[in-house]
């Protein structure tokens, strides 16, 4: 029921909601006891990298993009474990103030901040 990790204090594993779309209880079974935590990007610069990735015959399908996918795991996160306030970042504030933001996502996950 634990991540055993040896040596290294925190661990940091990155989940593409639209890959467990359906599978959340993944989420239950191995990660209950974790801080979850969100990037988020402003939809037009996440659909603009989508385009730039895959090129200019892209057809675009909602569901790759993963915005539902990713609110709904944001709910399981809020709902089944028990975290009602889940971390939640804008990636666009970490461009615009990476140290700074930074030290407020540390905090706010309950990591030791080191720059």
């Amino acid at each position: 029921d634990s991540l055993t990790c040896g040596k290294y204090e925190n661990v940091f594993c990155k989940d593409m909601s639209f890959y467990i779309e359906g599978r959340f209880d993944i989420l239950q079974n191995s990660f209950k006891k974790s801080k979850h935590t969100f990037l988020i990007r402003h939809p037009a610069q996440a659909l603009l990298s989508i385009y730039k990735e895959c090129g200019v015959n892209y057809v675009f399908n909602p569901n790759e993009a993963g915005f539902k996918q990713q609110y709904e795991m944001y709910k399981f996160v809020k709902d089944k474990l028990d975290d009602p306030y889940p971390v939640v970042i804008d990636i666009g504030d970490v461009l615009m103030d990476p140290e700074g933001m930074m030290q407020v996502y540390c905090e706010a996950a309950g990591l030791k901040y080191k720059p």
